[in-house]
């Protein structure tokens, strides 16, 4: 049924750089156990086939960038995607309608991957939202929260946390 299966790990971009730009990497001298150091360099190699030259860590993100767009997922694509609502059962259903299987947890940490390279801008799932007049302050709190945050939350959140918030939005 399947053409192929992806798995996107959850990755915290600063190790996955150090791994993919530096050869002598140690459990130790990154953090990470040694299952999560195979799957880091797997996925490293999914995405380059092996050790990438990236003298810097802004160099990393466009190679990474560059290597999503052209193994994962097309540009064209990503913005016809854009044009739904953006969440990780989209995306699930996205990739299953092209015949390649993605688990759940995989579309979540893609999603997450997206957001950390700044491929998709947060501003996209704002417009998403239905907002109502009445509920006119929530929107304001949800786009102070969103422009200075790359999470997920409900608008029950951002009341809770309203404290945080100036006086001038609230």
């Amino acid at each position: 049924m399947y053409k192929e299966k992806i798995i996107i790990l959850n990755v915290n971009i600063k190790k996955f750089y150090r791994i993919c730009a530096f050869r002598d990497i140690s459990t130790e001298s990154i953090g990470l156990k040694q299952n999560s150091l195979k799957q880091y360099k797997n996925f490293r190699d999914y995405l380059f086939g092996g050790i990438i030259k990236a003298q810097s860590f802004s160099i990393f993100i466009d190679e990474l960038k560059n290597a999503i767009l052209s193994k994962i997922i097309s540009y064209e694509e990503l913005t016809q995607l854009g044009k739904k609502p953006f969440n990780p059962m989209t995306i699930k259903r996205f990739f299953e309608g092209k015949r390649i299987q993605i688990s759940k947890s995989s579309a979540k940490s893609f999603l997450s991957l997206l957001f950390k390279i700044h491929l998709i801008d947060q501003l996209n799932i704002i417009k998403l939202v239905d907002i109502h007049e009445e509920i006119e302050q929530d929107k304001e709190l949800l786009y102070y929260y969103l422009l200075r945050s790359k999470d997920f939350v409900s608008i029950k959140t951002l009341k809770d946390n309203s404290r945080i918030i100036p006086e001038s939005i609230r």
